[in-house]
Order: structure tokens, then C-alpha cells, then sequence
């Protein structure tokens, strides 16, 4: 039995019952796959697994939820059952290791693709006109080119003030300015992470290069160079301000500013200016236009030029319940199943062979269910892509009647993304983290999650923009909040936890 919310979403009960009857058939054994309702999952694994009336395995989506299951007992290492597995041998380590915890494997990845990495936005009309030759890479820069934006009026409405050098929306669009200072942040700004220097987790807050990046912030801050709102804005307000072109630089999701912010901003600039409609598929010099408004910059540097970016790979996964009545064939023809072949991920990504051919190009065509009303089929996603094995990039799905230009597109960006993915490993200025030091494990921090978080906001606010104190009095009094509210205690657990020991942050 397999169980995954995933499973078919959307789609009618009817292809899920074909691709397990003709599954079950082609492999001789039963195969009872099962879908819960996804808002409701996590109540429906509560009610369910302990009591042993789940078997086979489920989908756990974050190695948070893998560790309560592998706490509470409900689950089973599958690194013994699957040791002379050679489908499992074959795929890549680092994939096979994603959910090893305490020397054993708790978990399956569904998949293993590493994110796309966050970018540093800027309008590249605006630089042209301030006479910015190429995109800033370093802090100082970056500081000249977001005074300029704000004050020096390249979008030539005679109103400098009009124009936003740099929006931020809380912590997470400046983990670019910290990390060049030696303060790299965890996931979206997080102050707790999993430091790649000492390998134990710490507080990027308490690193010397915070109170660098800070004072620059403030400064920005003080001139209003950066919005007035940074802590308080959204990422829905970040990104409406792209589209409509009002803000000079931002840090945001790499790819989206040439695919998406960009070519919104220019069909959006031409039908106000031109009176004509823009359509990217059709005319390659509004394309090359719409997608060279924003330029991205990968990485910022400043003290720090190496190891500025942690990148980790994007996955749920499979645990093994541990009330299963035979786990170790199980959990072997579970991994044969799914990662045995590229027929066999296939099926288990998109479907059934009919659902499917291949193209004389390399890419595929997802049939139609049905021609005339152009119904298309759904997918199991039972999947994902597999860095190293099964990259996602290398399988493009199209409509039956997709053009040759919109394959082309699709191939680009797909591209792009690769790009952004690899474009500065061989400069070291990414790392890979294991995804399961992406989040933090603590039961204190859980306890006194409001709190913290309640201080780590105050601490921004205070830095940046209270003119009642100073940078260096802001980190003084985060410190001894944090201090008060255990988070040493919280580091040890997150430490203790992976078998690591380090000095003390607070005292």
C-alpha cells in the first residue's frame, strides 16, 4: 500500500483505479495506492498510524514530519532491508542519505532536486540610464547602485523620489547582504541554521558581519532608500511593485524576474506607451525584450566570497510504517517500482505508456484522454525528479498541439533554471546542505516559538529603523532576549540531535 495526497490530485477516481489494476497485473502482486485528502492529511495520519491501521508506506512531506514518525516509533529504518538492493545502490548517495538520521535511513526521497536559487533583482533600463555597465556582485555596489536608483531619477519622470532603490519584505530579502558579511541566514532569513563553517547549528545573528550588514540597512533605511514598510510588507506587495516596474532591486525567487516580473512589466510598458498587444510567442524581439528587463545577479560578496549560498534539495519522502506486515519486500519493490528504470519512473511520475510518446527531439507528448474536448490525463506523481539520474529539465511534457516556438520557450527556461542551479558551484560560492539540516529540531524552540520569533522581528525593527538606538544596542538587547528565552538551549537540542557538541552563543 502506498499512501500520498499527491496521488492523482485533481483527477478522477477512474485513473487511479486503471493505473493500479494495470499495475497490480503487470507485476503479480497487489497495489493499493491511497489518496487523502490534503488539508486534512496530517489529521488523518494521527488517527491512523499509531494504531497500526496504516501499512506499506506514506508520504511524509518535510523531515520535520519524518523525525515525529521516526520518534513516535511508527516507522522503520529502510537501510538494512534495502543494503543488497541493486536498484537502490545505484541511485546517487547524497539521494540516498536525504532522510539518515542517527546512522540509519529513515526515509525514501521522492525526490531529489535541488531549489532554485534566490536572486538579486535590478531593472536594467534603469542601470543603462545611471550609465551601470554590468549588474552589481559586490556590497559596495550594490549600495551605489540602489542610492542611485532612489535619487537620481532613471525612469525620467522628473521625480526622483518616486523611485524605490531596493524593497525589501522581512528578513528573507537581505539574506544576500548578510551572507556577504559572514552572517548567512537559514531558509527564508531564518536566524537559526545549520552553519556550514563549524557543521553545527548556531545563530546567524550573533555572527560579527550581522552588525555590518545592519549598519548598511540602516543608513539605506535613514535616506529612504528602502522602503519604510520592510518588515511589514508582503511577498504579494514585493511582487506587485515588480510587475509594475516601481522598484529598482530586490531579492527574490531566481528565474522569476526574467520569466514572470519582467515580461509583465514590459507587455503592461507597451500597451500604455505603443497601443499594441505583446505576444511572446510570436515575436522574438518583444520575447528577448520582455525577458532582459530585470537582470539577475546569482550571488553578492563582501567579506565573505565563498560558500554564500546553501542550496538543498527540495523533497517529501517515503516512510516505511513500521505495523507493515512483510516491510523488507516491501519497502524492495516499492524503490524497484518507482526508481528501477526510466519506464518504471516514468509511470510513476506521469502514467501509464499511453498516456505518453516520446519525440524525435528527446522531449515528450502527453496524450490526450480525450482528443476532441482535448482532456489530458491526469498523473500519479508518485515522483519527482532526481538530480543525477532522472533530471528534470531533460523531461519536457507537452500538449499534442504545442508549437515548435512554445517548446522552444520551455526548453529555455528550463535551461535558465539549470543555470541558476549549477552557474556558481565552481566558483564555491554555493554549498550543498543536507535537507535534513534545512530546518531546525528542537523541542524548547517549538515551546517558545512566538516568543523567539517575536524577538528576532523586534531586533530588525530596532537595527534598521528605530532612531531611539543603535545597531550594536539592538544586538545587545536580541542577545539577552534570546538568552532568557532558552535559546541556548535550543542550539544544544538542534546539536545534540546530530551528534554535535558546540560552544555557547549567549552568555
Amino acid at each position: 500500500q502506498i499512501i500520498n495526497p499527491l496521488y492523482f490530485s485533481g483527477k478522477t477516481s477512474d485513473e487511479s483505479a486503471a493505473w493500479q489494476k494495470k499495475m497490480s497485473e503487470k507485476y503479480g502482486v497487489t497495489i493499493s495506492v491511497h489518496a487523502p485528502v490534503k488539508d486534512t492529511y496530517s489529521d488523518y495520519l494521527a488517527a491512523n498510524l499509531a494504531s497500526g491501521q496504516i501499512n506499506g508506506l506514506f508520504y511524509a512531506s518535510t523531515p520535520a514530519d519524518v523525525l515525529q514518525h521516526k520518534e513516535a516509533g511508527t516507522i522503520l529504518p529502510v537501510d538494512d532491508y534495502l543494503k543488497n538492493n541493486k536498484t537502490w545502490n545505484s541511485l546517487p548517495e547524497i539521494f540516498r542519505n536525504t532522510y539518515k538520521y542517527d546512522g540509519h535511513i529513515w526515509a525514501i526521497p521522492y525526490s531529489y532536486q535541488y531549489q532554485i536559487p534566490w536572486t538579486r533583482y535590478y531593472r536594467n533600463d534603469w542601470l543603462r540610464k545611471l550609465g551601470i555597465t554590468s549588474p552589481p556582485s559586490t556590497v559596495d555596489d550594490f549600495v551605489r547602485t540602489v542610492t542611485a536608483i532612489a535619487t537620481q531619477d532613471p525612469d525620467g519622470d522628473g521625480k526622483a523620489e518616486t523611485n524605490l532603490g531596493v524593497m525589501g519584505a522581512g528578513p528573507s530579502s537581505w539574506m544576500d547582504l548578510f551572507a556577504a558579511y559572514d552572517a548567512v541566514m537559514g531558509s527564508y532569513g531564518n536566524n537559526f541554521l545549520y552553519d556550514y563553517d563549524i557543521q553545527a547549528y548556531t545563530d546567524a545573528m550573533m555572527k560579527p558581519g550581522a552588525a555590518n550588514a545592519f549598519t548598511i540597512l540602516r543608513n539605506l533605511f535613514s535616506r529612504g532608500i528602502i522602503n519604510s514598510t520592510f518588515m511589514t510588507d508582503t511577498a504579494a506587495q514585493l511582487t506587485e511593485r515588480l510587475n509594475n516596474g516601481t522598484v529598482g532591486s530586490a531579492f527574490y525567487i531566481g528565474g522569476k524576474a526574467k520569466y514572470t516580473f519582467g515580461p509583465a512589466l514590459y507587455a503592461a510598458t507597451v500597451k500604455a506607451k505603443e497601443k499594441r498587444t505583446v505576444d511572446y510567442n510570436t515575436s522574438q524581439q518583444d520575447w528577448i525584450n520582455a525577458t532582459s528587463v530585470y537582470a539577475e545577479v546569482t550571488v553578492m560578496t563582501g567579506t565573505r566570497t565563498k560558500n554564500l549560498w546553501a542550496v538543498s534539495p527540495v523533497s517529501g519522502a517515503y516512510c516505511l510504517s513500521a505495523s507493515t506486515p512483510q516491510p523488507k519486500e516491501t519497502v524492495n519493490f516499492f524503490v524497484d517500482m518507482l526508481f528501477g528504470s526510466e519506464e518504471n519512473w516514468l509511470t510513476a511520475l506521469q502514467g501509464l505508456p499511453e498516456t505518453r510518446s516520446k519525440g524525435a527531439d528527446g522531449t515528450y507528448v502527453a496524450n490526450y484522454k480525450d482528443a476532441k474536448s482535448k482532456t489530458t490525463y491526469g498523473i500519479p506523481a508518485l515522483v519527482g525528479s532526481v538530480r543525477g539520474v532522472y533530471e528534470q529539465e531533460n523531461y519536457l511534457f507537452f500538449l499534442p498541439d504545442a508549437t515548435e516556438l512554445t517548446k522552444l520557450r520551455t526548453k529555455e527556461i528550463a535551461a535558465y533554471h539549470q543555470f541558476l542551479r549549477s552557474a556558481e558551484w565552481s566558483k564555491g560560492a554555493y554549498y550543498y546542505l543536507p535537507q535534513q539540516f534545512s530546518g531546525i529540531e528542537s523541542k524548547t524552540y517549538k515551546e517558545n516559538l512566538a516568543a523567539i520569533t517575536e524577538a528576532y522581528r523586534q531586533l530588525w525593527i530596532d537595527a534598521v529603523s528605530n532612531p531611539n538606538t543603535t545597531v550594536d544596542k539592538a544586538l545587545e538587547d536580541y542577545k539577552n532576549k534570546m538568552s532568557t528565552l532558552g535559546a541556548q538551549k535550543v542550539l544544544d537540542e538542534a546539536n545534540a540531535a546530530i551528534g554535535v557538541k558546540a560552544g555557547a552563543l549567549y552568555q
